[in-house]
């Protein structure tokens, strides 16, 4: 399966959230609504225009979904 390129930037606050629910993860402590969180400033994102809803799906298949 081919992974898919992301050649937009993700606002600072989104990918701030991302990251940081990465690593606890990778610490073994993945916090639910952390996921839920970065959902929601998804959503906002696209509600306001910083971002497409094509985007925010392609970030939402990317990033929350990691385990």
């Amino acid at each position: 399966m081919e992974e898919k390129i992301i050649d937009f930037e993700i606002p600072s606050y989104i990918a701030d959230e991302i990251a940081e629910y990465i690593e606890d993860c990778k610490n073994g402590n993945c916090k639910y609504m952390k996921l839920e969180n970065i959902k929601a400033l998804i959503g906002l994102a696209v509600l306001n225009n910083r971002i497409t809803k094509e985007q925010g799906d392609i970030i939402r298949k990317k990033y929350c979904n990691y385990k």
